[in-house]
């Protein structure tokens, strides 16, 4: 893979200033060595010659939190108390750059230690490399599963409604953004740097909690209403899913951002939201139960697996 340096100044980077004196690029500016590599193996010459030193890891993590809670409060802010922002296209950008916030925190916290063309790098990296296709699959697939079992479930108790609607333009929209919304930020950015602080037991359980008080925002705004106790656990859950998932695929995001997509997606689509059951959190209930079954059934199965292996 080729990356083209063009304009190339000190202040693009020490790093990439310094590189080029080991990596020449050729006649035509392209250099096919460091920047043909993996984001982690960038990282990896960057340390080993000393230029990222002046940062600490828990420094720049702490830089990313500040930006994905911060950015969404900017945006209500700015749709509650300026009436510019505060209605048609303008609030609806907002509320996309709202819900973005994880995703263009990583790539603010990445611009300002790698540069550009370290970020360029980082994104490939996290939605080219070690893509496969059944992973997608079992992505998009597992909360079908997941939902369809929860909402059929629900017939059982008095606390039901139709079984699926049809959604808006907007909510498809809104729904499809998830796609590249939040998992560059909390499982292509911030899991790698808690893992190698905390470990693979701890990881899921911080960014599930992580992941889940970031939601403030939609609370403030009254744009979620669900139980908060509930919808940690939830979170939770499907961050040893993510984990797992994203893990398999050698860090790549593309099969957790399916399962975020269609999870919200058939969460729509089945209605159920306590506030779609008026006011009844059995639905909602059933399906996260269902999820934390679900994965703690399937970490279980894998240790039993390396264990007979």
């Amino acid at each position: 893979m080729q990356y083209k340096l063009t304009n190339l100044s000190k202040n693009d980077g020490k790093d990439i200033y310094d590189m080029l004196q080991e990596f020449p690029a050729d006649e035509n500016g392209f250099i096919n060595s460091v920047y043909g590599k993996s984001y982690e193996e960038y990282n990896e010459w960057l340390i080993r010659h000393e230029i990222m030193q002046t940062k600490k890891p828990d420094k720049e993590v702490l830089f990313f939190i500040v930006y994905a809670f911060t950015i969404p409060l900017i945006c209500i802010c700015l749709m509650q108390y300026i009436p510019a922002f505060s209605q048609g296209c303008v609030r609806f950008i907002l509320y996309g750059i709202e819900g973005a916030s994880p995703s263009i925190a990583a790539i603010i916290t990445i611009l300002q230690k790698y540069g550009i063309n370290g970020t360029r790098c980082f994104i490939l990296d996290k939605y080219k490399n070690g893509f496969n296709i059944k992973l997608c699959i079992m992505g998009f697939l597992i909360p079908v599963a997941m939902l369809t079992v929860g909402k059929l479930l629900t017939y059982v108790t008095p606390y039901h409604n139709q079984f699926i609607i049809l959604l808006s333009l907007k909510k498809i929209i809104i729904v499809t953004w998830a796609l590249v919304a939040e998992e560059l930020g909390w499982r292509g950015y911030l899991q790698d740097k808690i893992e190698k602080k905390f470990g693979k037991k701890l990881t899921p359980l911080i960014i599930g909690s992580i992941w889940s008080a970031w939601h403030y925002h939609f609370f403030l705004s009254g744009t979620m209403e669900v139980p908060i106790v509930v919808f940690t656990c939830g979170c939770i859950a499907e961050s040893y899913g993510y984990y797992i998932i994203t893990k398999l695929g050698k860090g790549n995001i593309v099969p957790a951002s399916l399962w975020h997509f269609s999870g919200n997606l058939f969460f729509n689509l089945y209605l159920l939201n306590p506030n779609w059951n008026n006011g009844s959190i059995i639905s909602y209930l059933i399906v996260n139960t269902l999820y934390v079954l679900y994965i703690g059934a399937f970490i279980y199965c894998r240790k039993k697996d390396k264990k007979e292996n």
